[in-house]
């Protein structure tokens, strides 16, 4: 669940997405929202 408003990604505080995948290499996940795919890096 997204937790806060993110703009850029154009996703929302209370939006529920899926983990589609995991990069251990390139520190980051890949969340589908619906229709949408957002890609959130380590930070």
């Amino acid at each position: 669940m997204q937790i806060r408003n993110n703009y850029d990604k154009d996703v929302f505080n209370g939006d529920v997405g899926h983990i589609e995948s995991v990069s251990m290499n390139e520190s980051s996940l890949k969340v589908r929202f619906e229709e949408k795919l957002v890609e959130y890096e380590d930070s």
